[in-house]
């Protein structure tokens, strides 16, 4: 009976305990994650694979900046402590982005990511779908999937010789 009581104890301390913990400390751990839905921030992910650091330099510069590692994209304008900061974890090889997730660090500093994407044809999914479920679309919205749909109606066409 003691024993019962006892493991009774532990069971409810462990939920408890769970249900207190805040959820950035939860998503830092391998047993659960915060998943980013699609945003549309302006840039997107499609756009920025196979691009170098110059590259987004040059065609985002005064919308995109890097971290000082480089492992990280992100929008220069939305640096404001307490209202978080999007951006993209990013993979580079021979210089070029070949893996790309979007990261939002919220303002106590929970990292939220979306699924990571290694093709151009998965980020434009991945954005078509977003959009086309948002129910509030705005013109601009709008305007950014028939262009998504045409990037992926292009690389879906057999190359014109």
């Amino acid at each position: 009976m003691v024993i019962a009581r006892l493991i009774a104890l532990c069971v409810s301390l462990l939920i408890v305990t769970a249900l207190c913990l805040p959820t950035c400390v939860l998503a830092h751990s391998p047993l659960h994650s915060l998943d980013a839905a699609y945003v549309p921030w302006g840039v997107d992910e499609d756009e920025l694979i196979g691009l170098s650091k110059a590259d987004i330099a040059t065609k985002y510069k005064d919308t995109l900046g890097f971290d000082q590692v480089e492992s990280r994209v992100f929008f220069t304008d939305f640096n404001r402590p307490g209202f978080g900061r999007p951006g993209f974890t990013v993979t580079f090889a021979d210089g070029k982005i070949v893996a790309i997730k979007r990261l939002f660090i919220d303002g106590g500093g929970c990292h939220i990511v979306g699924p990571t994407f290694k093709t151009k044809k998965d980020a434009l999914n991945f954005v078509i779908e977003g959009l086309s479920k948002q129910t509030n679309r705005n013109p601009k919205d709008d305007a950014r999937l028939k262009e998504a749909r045409k990037r992926l109606a292009a690389l879906d066409s057999p190359a014109k010789n």
